[in-house]
């Protein structure tokens, strides 16, 4: 069991009224925060790669390529541009059942082929030889060993696909 620790500012008055400020205080019979054991104790466990940067166990940090609630990530993406990666978490629920978080450009259009960045989910399809597939909205994502693609809806005679070269990822063991 994980015992983290925590020091918080309290005001304590004393006899005669003075008044003391800046004290830490225990809990469970500790006084101060250990960085190291905050660390592990959000650590993602063993896996094949290197995490992503801004990871912990429920996936990346940011909400929009993020686990809900108590589900675990299984593969974690990230690549484009430090300043503004795209992020892919791939998650497992309770029951086993894998789905897909997202930080990644929207469809792009004949208007606007670099779209901006937005959030989606997707559900689980199938697993390839090379890839597991998603469905998220109509598009489908396909996160091979080495790129992200989607393909888009077609659209009349058009039909759209954009791929991401992986920069980081992290599997499970």
């Amino acid at each position: 069991m994980t015992r983290l620790r925590a020091a918080v500012p309290i005001a304590l008055t004393c006899i005669g009224a003075a008044v003391l400020t800046g004290c830490a205080t225990a809990i469970e019979g500790r006084a101060t925060v250990d960085a190291a054991e905050v660390s592990a104790a959000l650590a993602l466990p063993a896996g094949r790669g290197t995490p992503p940067a801004d990871t912990d166990r429920r996936g990346f940090t940011a909400a929009s390529a993020r686990c809900d609630g108590t589900d675990v990530p299984v593969t974690l993406i990230s690549g484009g541009l430090p300043a503004d990666p795209y992020r892919f978490a791939v998650c497992r629920d309770d029951s086993g059942m894998r789905y897909l978080r997202a930080w990644a450009n929207g469809e792009p259009s004949s208007i606007d082929s670099s779209p901006p960045r937005i959030t989606f989910r997707g559900s689980f399809l199938t697993d390839t030889p090379n890839s597991a597939q998603f469905l998220a909205g109509d598009a489908k994502v396909d996160i091979g060993p080495t790129v992200v693609t989607i393909t888009w809806p077609r659209r009349g005679s058009t039909t759209w696909t954009t791929t991401y070269p992986i920069r980081a990822r992290w599997d499970r063991l």
